[in-house]
């Protein structure tokens, strides 16, 4: 507590005009802090563009590979609802909504679970001659890397104070 300039009422550290006399105080208020955004949207664009193709990816592709089965359905309706997770927390992030810093994190780690199920876990991608082992392990590393690298930069703090 502190006491008017003027006229002596007690009056709290943060007031300023004096409830007694209408005094002013001196003290102004801050306007709030604007945090530079760029980096969030150039994040959010870069997410939009790649779930757009993997949509567009798993329209197009959805019946027209030969012998798949209902597991390879299941899976595709999978990274599918993952892709449309990543497009909606996108969006809601460039409307500056927490919310879709969390949808996101959930279709993200939903999406990197299936890639390491897929590849390796339930064999649904099939084991041939034409398509080297090593192959699809560098693929799938590289696809999580990127995939972690994403949530990581959507975390830091600088995206993170510029949602509400």
């Amino acid at each position: 507590m502190r006491t008017c300039i003027r006229c002596g009422h007690a009056i709290s550290e943060h007031t300023i005009n004096c409830p007694s006399c209408g005094a002013s105080q001196g003290i102004t208020k801050r306007p709030p802090q604007a945090y530079d955004d760029t980096f969030l949207k150039v994040l959010c664009i870069l997410t939009i563009v790649g779930a757009s193709l993997a949509l567009l990816s798993g329209a197009m592709t959805w019946g027209n590979i030969s012998g798949m089965t209902t597991a390879h359905r299941i899976y595709q309706m999978l990274g599918i609802l993952a892709a449309i997770g990543k497009l909606t927390g996108a969006i809601l992030m460039l409307q500056k909504r927490l919310t879709g810093l969390y949808i996101y994190t959930a279709a993200s780690v939903g999406n990197m679970l299936l890639t390491l199920a897929m590849a390796f876990g339930f064999d649904v991608i099939p084991k041939d001659d034409k398509v080297p082992q090593l192959f699809i392990t560098i693929s799938v590393v590289m696809g999580i890397a990127i995939s972690l690298a994403f949530l990581i930069m959507y975390w830091l703090n600088v995206n993170r104070r510029s949602l509400s």
